[in-house]
Protein backbone atom coordinates (compact mmCIF):
# COMPACT_ATOMS: atom_id res chain seq x y z
CA UNK A 1 0.00 0.00 0.00
CA UNK A 2 1.53 3.40 -1.25
CA UNK A 3 0.81 6.26 1.28
CA UNK A 4 -1.10 8.97 0.17
CA UNK A 5 1.24 11.82 -1.77
CA UNK A 6 0.12 14.57 0.78
CA UNK A 7 1.88 13.09 3.49
CA UNK A 8 5.35 12.17 1.84
CA UNK A 9 7.42 14.34 3.87
CA UNK A 10 9.83 16.42 1.82
CA UNK A 11 13.33 18.24 2.60
CA UNK A 12 12.86 21.13 4.92
CA UNK A 13 14.31 24.66 2.88
CA UNK A 14 14.82 27.52 5.00
CA UNK A 15 12.73 30.35 4.04
CA UNK A 16 15.45 32.80 2.64
CA UNK A 17 17.27 29.89 0.35
CA UNK A 18 16.91 31.26 -3.11
CA UNK A 19 15.73 28.09 -4.47
CA UNK A 20 12.17 27.79 -5.65
CA UNK A 21 9.88 25.05 -4.61
CA UNK A 22 9.03 21.85 -6.40
CA UNK A 23 7.76 21.75 -10.13
CA UNK A 24 5.33 19.14 -8.74
CA UNK A 25 4.31 20.66 -6.19
CA UNK A 26 0.86 22.89 -5.56
CA UNK A 27 0.89 23.79 -1.99
CA UNK A 28 -0.74 27.32 -1.45
CA UNK A 29 1.31 28.14 1.40
CA UNK A 30 4.48 27.02 -0.83
CA UNK A 31 3.50 29.61 -3.39
CA UNK A 32 2.56 32.40 -0.92
CA UNK A 33 5.96 32.03 0.97
CA UNK A 34 7.67 32.65 -2.73
CA UNK A 35 5.30 35.32 -3.39
CA UNK A 36 6.24 36.82 0.02
CA UNK A 37 9.83 37.53 -0.85
CA UNK A 38 11.89 40.48 -1.38
CA UNK A 39 14.48 41.51 -3.94
CA UNK A 40 17.46 39.85 -1.97
CA UNK A 41 15.41 36.84 -1.66
CA UNK A 42 14.77 37.69 2.36
CA UNK A 43 11.27 36.42 3.96
CA UNK A 44 8.58 39.30 4.11
CA UNK A 45 7.85 39.98 7.63
CA UNK A 46 3.95 39.58 6.55
CA UNK A 47 2.52 38.60 9.97
CA UNK A 48 2.35 41.30 12.23
CA UNK A 49 -0.57 42.07 14.37
CA UNK A 50 -1.91 40.88 17.79
CA UNK A 51 0.34 37.33 17.69
CA UNK A 52 3.50 39.28 16.26
CA UNK A 53 2.97 41.73 19.08
CA UNK A 54 2.62 39.12 21.54
CA UNK A 55 5.47 37.07 20.31
CA UNK A 56 7.74 40.40 20.59
CA UNK A 57 6.42 41.25 24.40
CA UNK A 58 7.32 37.98 25.64
CA UNK A 59 10.95 37.83 23.44
CA UNK A 60 11.68 40.96 25.02
CA UNK A 61 10.54 40.34 28.77
CA UNK A 62 13.10 37.41 28.22
CA UNK A 63 15.83 38.91 27.17
CA UNK A 64 15.64 42.43 29.79
CA UNK A 65 14.95 39.84 32.40
CA UNK A 66 17.65 37.12 31.70
CA UNK A 67 14.56 34.50 33.15
CA UNK A 68 13.95 31.14 31.38
CA UNK A 69 11.41 31.11 29.19
CA UNK A 70 8.89 28.76 31.61
CA UNK A 71 9.66 31.48 34.48
CA UNK A 72 8.85 34.38 31.43
CA UNK A 73 5.67 32.67 30.67
CA UNK A 74 4.49 32.08 34.02
CA UNK A 75 5.92 36.08 35.06
CA UNK A 76 3.82 37.37 32.04
CA UNK A 77 0.69 34.98 32.80
CA UNK A 78 0.84 36.28 36.30
CA UNK A 79 1.11 39.65 35.44
CA UNK A 80 -1.87 39.84 32.73
CA UNK A 81 -4.14 38.83 35.41
CA UNK A 82 -3.14 41.53 37.66
CA UNK A 83 -3.50 43.61 35.40
CA UNK A 84 -7.02 43.17 34.57
CA UNK A 85 -7.75 42.45 38.65
CA UNK A 86 -9.86 46.17 38.19
CA UNK A 87 -11.48 45.72 34.99
CA UNK A 88 -12.55 41.94 37.11
CA UNK A 89 -13.25 43.57 39.53
CA UNK A 90 -15.73 46.70 37.95
CA UNK A 91 -17.48 44.08 35.64
CA UNK A 92 -18.55 41.69 38.56
CA UNK A 93 -20.13 44.71 40.84
CA UNK A 94 -22.48 45.61 37.36
CA UNK A 95 -22.97 41.97 37.48
CA UNK A 96 -24.18 42.14 40.96
CA UNK A 97 -25.92 45.31 40.51
CA UNK A 98 -28.02 44.28 37.22
CA UNK A 99 -29.11 40.94 38.80
CA UNK A 100 -30.08 43.16 42.30
CA UNK A 101 -32.10 45.38 39.86
CA UNK A 102 -33.74 42.37 37.52
CA UNK A 103 -36.65 42.23 39.86
CA UNK A 104 -37.41 45.96 39.41
CA UNK A 105 -36.62 46.25 35.73
CA UNK A 106 -37.92 43.13 34.62
CA UNK A 107 -41.53 43.66 34.47
CA UNK A 108 -41.32 47.56 33.38
CA UNK A 109 -38.84 46.02 29.76
CA UNK A 110 -41.72 43.57 29.46
CA UNK A 111 -44.34 46.05 29.52
CA UNK A 112 -42.01 48.05 27.42
CA UNK A 113 -41.52 45.20 24.79
CA UNK A 114 -45.50 44.61 25.02
CA UNK A 115 -46.20 48.54 24.51
CA UNK A 116 -43.87 48.30 21.41
CA UNK A 117 -45.49 45.46 19.80
CA UNK A 118 -48.62 46.79 19.94
CA UNK A 119 -47.57 50.30 18.76
CA UNK A 120 -49.11 52.50 21.70
CA UNK A 121 -46.33 55.02 21.55
CA UNK A 122 -47.87 57.05 24.56
CA UNK A 123 -47.13 53.93 26.76
CA UNK A 124 -44.47 53.43 25.31
CA UNK A 125 -42.85 56.68 25.99
CA UNK A 126 -44.08 56.50 29.62
CA UNK A 127 -42.55 53.20 30.54
CA UNK A 128 -38.99 53.85 28.62
CA UNK A 129 -39.21 57.71 31.16
CA UNK A 130 -39.73 54.72 34.24
CA UNK A 131 -37.07 52.82 33.00
CA UNK A 132 -35.02 55.44 33.24
CA UNK A 133 -36.09 56.87 36.27
CA UNK A 134 -35.57 53.62 37.74
CA UNK A 135 -32.14 53.09 36.31
CA UNK A 136 -31.15 56.27 37.73
CA UNK A 137 -32.60 55.66 41.42
CA UNK A 138 -30.48 52.60 41.46
CA UNK A 139 -27.34 53.62 40.69
CA UNK A 140 -27.82 52.58 36.82
CA UNK A 141 -27.07 49.22 37.11
CA UNK A 142 -25.64 48.61 33.14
Amino acid sequence: VRPHTSFISRPYSSPSSPSSPPADSSSPVLEITQLARTAEGDPIPFITGPISFVETLLSSIHTYTGLPWWATLSLSAVSLRVALIPLVRRSRLATVQWRNAQPILGPLFFLRTLFKKQGNVASLKKAEEKIHETMKALGNPS
